[in-house]
């Protein structure tokens, strides 16, 4: 509970005193341990909704600014709680970075975010107090790092014209607004002040004299400038050599550590003399240096750069463990290790999906890439793929075999397992964990000795040029300037991590475990704890003057800390201990866990060059389209992503997408013209529960209030009349009971295969040739009925129909042999799914409890997708013939004017759903003389949407008669 009673409330209104008093109070307050372990909550700021990964009071400490995952400004008063300014703002990714103009009277605000957008926003009114008319204006937009994340954008309390952001390109730039006022230049080399071999991912500058910028980069240096010594880089000048020598630090810095790999830098803090640097590393520590001393000598930094990218051969063997995007099942108070974990009742913990599955990913293809034999298509390429010292070698190998001839040549194509820069809200997580196995693919970043190209390409994070290994480092003990170490807190899942001083005698950081940690700045002594986010504390922000603390992370809300009343005990020692053992253990599995992006299955051809996706085609024609939730789409395809995205997030409220994707249609900058929305039920209960079940007629309930929802919401936001809406689902779903279980085992010779999949369909590999089945087949698809075993088995080789209507024909990823249980059968791996919803839905597993399963032929009546639609465009009341969801990909040419690339649909399959029907021109009449303007709005609906929906010929639920629940007589039921 809130606690409202604090004796500095009456210091906050204090105004009699002088500066010279003022100080002194401020410095006993915070130096205090006393008041430092009287902290508790005061407030809590929910003005967001997602993750907070930005915030920053103003220089008297009345405001706080924020920035998240839902691409809004807030400003805030933290003592009432009341929004002063809430805005949307232009960025199209989470905001990692905002902060107050200096000189500006709270007016101006900068901003950066994941999309690499850098804004300057003057704010409409003034002062903050009056709120009657403020908005956001005089939008200054810089897409100078599009190429890469933007992590921090920096200002200098003298300088009101200008700033600096700093990026994953490699680069700190300086804006001008004097000079410049917006650039949307690709790859841009202009306003370029330093340039680095590697990420820069965090900055500062000397808060005294701000001569001095120190920037922390992703191959774990620290780099100090001299800003008096900087010019902007000119690449067309007559002296426009590109190597290092542009921009020399003056001093540089780095752990000292005996590991031959770079840790990520995710805070970087001067102290109030400038003589102390307080710096925070992804998968390791936080440490404090004296920059006072020389520094480490760094031999040559291109050659240096050079080395560094061959694999560390000195490496341990390590077994790598997955975990899946989304996963933060090992964050939070109440995370323990993974061993830990696995002895604790279904009461003690909540069950997790995720973790199963990756556990189960990670033996899968930690065997299929130790064994060159049970590669599945490869064989096809006359590709082998050697063996490998450890896990993440064996994946890269397998990325790099995977996409050849296959993936474009963009170095922001993302390969089949590659880790990724995860930068959304409750998926935004660190990919640095395994970036000592990994290599860079990007010919753009190689260097020689003399030169490099100046092309601004995104760097790898796991491409760090220069390498703990490549120092010329005297022995450990001569790294004089590291004068303290700090641990015991978690910083490994999270691309933010702030760490700041607390007065002058006390260190702070956030934590993985949830909380933040208080030490004392001279013995390293943890001295205080503060639970302070369910997940992860990722920011934490000092008040000016006074012992106020402002923290937020995973949580929607920013905490407002205050020394509190005096008798309640805050700190437990024990307690303190027990968690910096727990969070020791946890920081060396996060070490050997990669954190995997979950690509659906569908990555290896998804971004085949001659497979281009819709919203891509869109784009390409000079369209903007918006992806809400969709599965896939946050991958970049010819470099460039979905221009509005959305990311998975079952957390958020339906009503919330719906406006989220309808507010695309509106951007005053980029109106979208095509958006496309998932959601995830009924698929998500109907496996849990059977497609039978009463709970799949409550979420179809659900969705036929959603549908009424998007028409009314349609309607209101004036787009109904030239906005055309697609509702289809992609599936259907049958029931299975475990009496149907099939343990395919019984019927394979044990040594002579491996299997790969999930039920209903099975790919099984032989191997060296031998034969598997103890059951007679012939050598194409054929129903096979012995001691109960009901499966089709079809060939590789086969010329059955199922390989030509199932779209398998050429596709490498199709094993030699495909098992697919017939319906209502399963595989033993039903038995895994039985076990987890039995914990997560309090389901008991007995003989007669359904499952809903999918992924059977796709000629059953019961695994048929849905399909209705609504708009200018469309044909009312007409009822069409069946057709496959693949011809999907030409309607929506035909709806946007586009002209189809390539597929496997037929046009004129769904040409007679649109009013006009004529074959030629399809742009004109077909979009009824508004090509430009009309809109096209696609929602995905998982499943079946309802599987009585099917047996009542696909009518909407809530169109039925309402006493025999059967189809009115008339047609009208088509429209909506």
């Amino acid at each position: 509970m809130v606690n409202n009673a604090s004796v500095f409330r009456d210091i906050t209104n204090q105004s009699i005193h002088g500066d010279f008093i003022r100080s002194r109070l401020y410095n006993s307050t915070k130096d205090s341990k006393t008041y430092l372990q009287r902290l508790d909550l005061y407030k809590q700021l929910k003005v967001h909704k997602g993750c907070v990964n930005t915030i920053s009071w103003n220089d008297k400490g009345e405001y706080i600014l924020s920035g998240s995952d839902d691409q809004s400004i807030v400003v805030t008063n933290p003592y009432t709680g009341k929004v002063l300014v809430q805005y949307k703002t232009a960025h199209r990714a989470n905001i990692f970075s905002a902060k107050f103009m200096p000189q500006s009277n709270d007016r101006s605000i900068v901003s950066c975010s994941g999309d690499g957008i850098v804004l300057y926003t003057q704010l409409t009114s003034q002062p903050l107090t009056d709120t009657s008319n403020l908005g956001a204006a005089n939008l200054n937009y810089f897409n100078c790092h599009s190429t890469g994340t933007t992590y921090e954008v920096l200002t200098i309390p003298t300088e009101s014209n200008s700033f600096m952001s700093c990026g994953e390109d490699g680069t700190v730039r300086l804006f001008d607004l004097r000079k410049i006022s917006r650039c949307q230049k690709v790859c841009c080399k202009d306003n370029i002040l330093i340039l680095c071999p590697s990420a820069i991912t965090a900055m500062c500058a000397s808060p005294i004299s701000s001569n001095y910028i120190a920037v922390g980069s992703s191959d774990s240096h620290i780099r100090i400038y001299d800003r008096r010594y900087l010019s902007l880089i000119d690449f067309n000048g007559a002296n426009s050599s590109t190597t290092n020598n542009n921009t020399v630090p003056v001093k540089t810095f780095t752990i000292p550590s005996y590991e031959k790999r770079p840790f990520r830098v995710t805070s970087i803090k001067y102290s109030s003399d400038e003589s102390e640097l307080l710096v925070s590393y992804s998968s390791d520590h936080l440490y404090l240096f004296d920059v006072t001393k020389e520094g480490i000598n760094v031999k040559n930094p291109d050659e240096a750069s050079k080395r560094s990218k061959r694999t560390n051969i000195d490496s341990p063997p390590t077994v790598r463990r997955l975990r899946l995007r989304g996963d933060w099942s090992d964050t939070g108070p109440q995370a323990r290790p993974e061993r830990e974990a696995q002895r604790l009742t279904v009461g003690q913990a909540r069950p997790q999906l995720q973790a199963t599955i990756m556990h189960r990913m990670t033996e899968v293809l930690s065997r299929m890439l130790a064994d060159p034999r049970t590669r599945i298509g490869l064989s096809a390429h006359g590709n082998e793929i050697a063996d490998h010292r450890d896990f993440a070698n064996s994946v890269q190998q397998f990325q790099n075999i995977a996409e050849q001839d296959n993936m474009p040549n963009s170095s922001n194509s993302m390969p089949e397992l590659e880790l990724v820069n995860e930068q959304s809200g409750h998926q935004m997580e660190s990919n640095e964990t395994d970036e000592s196995n990994r290599q860079s693919t990007s010919g753009s970043q190689d260097q020689s000795n003399e030169t490099r190209d100046i092309d601004i390409v995104p760097y790898d994070s796991a491409t760090m040029d220069w390498n703990v290994g490549d120092i010329d480092m005297e022995p450990l003990n001569t790294f004089d300037y590291m004068k303290m170490k700090f641990v015991g807190h978690r910083n490994a899942r999270t691309m933010i991590k702030e760490a700041t001083f607390w007065g002058n005698n006390y260190i702070m950081s956030g934590s993985d475990c949830g909380h933040v940690f208080t030490w004392e700045r001279k013995t390293g002594k943890l001295v205080m704890l503060l639970e302070a986010d369910q997940h992860v504390v990722n920011c934490l922000q000092p008040h000016p003057t006074l012992p106020y603390l402002a923290t937020s992370g995973i949580d929607y809300d920013i905490k407002i800390w205050s020394p509190m009343e005096e008798e309640k005990e805050r700190f437990d020692e024990c307690r303190a201990q027990d968690l910096m053992q727990r969070n020791a253990v946890m920081l060396e599995e996060t070490k050997d866990t990669i954190t995997k992006e979950l690509k659906y299955g569908y990555e290896l051809f998804h971004y085949n060059e001659d497979i281009i996706p819709i919203w891509a085609l869109n784009q390409k024609n000079g369209h903007h389209s918006g992806c809400a939730m969709w599965p896939g789409t946050n991958f970049a395809f010819g470099g460039r992503s979905c221009d509005f995205i959305l990311n998975f997030n079952m957390s958020m409220p339906w009503t919330e997408r719906v406006d989220k994707a309808l507010s695309w249609f509106k951007d005053p900058n980029t109106p979208a013209n095509f958006v496309m929305m998932y959601f995830e039920e009924p698929d998500f209960h109907g496996h849990a529960f059977s497609p039978d079940s009463e709970t799949i007629t409550q979420m179809v309930q659900k969705i036929d209030d959603l549908t009424k929802y998007i028409e009314e919401k349609l309607v209101s936001e004036d787009l109904r009349h030239r906005t055309n809406v697609i509702y289809v689902s992609d599936h259907g779903m049958d029931s299975v009971s475990s009496p149907n279980f099939i343990n395919i085992t019984s019927y394979l010779e044990n040594g002579t295969y491996q299997c790969f999949g999930t039920s209903p369909v099975l790919q099984i590999v032989p191997q060296d040739g031998k034969g598997i089945l103890n059951v007679d087949v012939r050598r194409e698809g054929v129903w096979v009925e012995r001691m109960g075993l009901n499966i089709v088995i079809v060939y590789r080789s086969s010329n059955d129909e199922l390989l030509e209507r199932w779209y398998v024909r050429n596709e490498d990823r199709f094993g030699p042999i495909t098992a697919v249980a017939d319906e209502k059968y399963a595989f033993q791996d039903m038995y895994d799914s039985a076990m987890y919803y039995q914990k997560a839905f309090n389901i008991t597993f007995t003989p007669t409890q359904k499952y809903g399963i999918h992924g059977y032929d796709n000629e059953s009546p019961l695994m048929r997708a849905m399909f209705f639609a609504n708009g200018p465009n469309f044909r009312k009341q007409f009822l069409h013939p069946p057709f496959d969801n693949l011809d999907l990909f030409n309607l929506i040419c035909l709806l946007l004017d586009l002209n189809p690339t390539p597929n496997n649909g037929t046009i004129a399959n769904v040409r007679n759903l649109l009013i006009d029907s004529k074959p030629e021109p399809i742009g004109k009449k077909m979009v009824l003389g508004i090509s430009l303007t009309a809109l096209t709005l696609v929602l995905l609906i998982v499943s079946f949407v309802c599987y009585r929906m099917y047996r009542k010929r696909q009518i909407k639920h809530y169109s039925l008669d309402e006493e025999t629940g059967d189809v009115p007589e008339v047609d009208s039921y088509f429209v909506l």
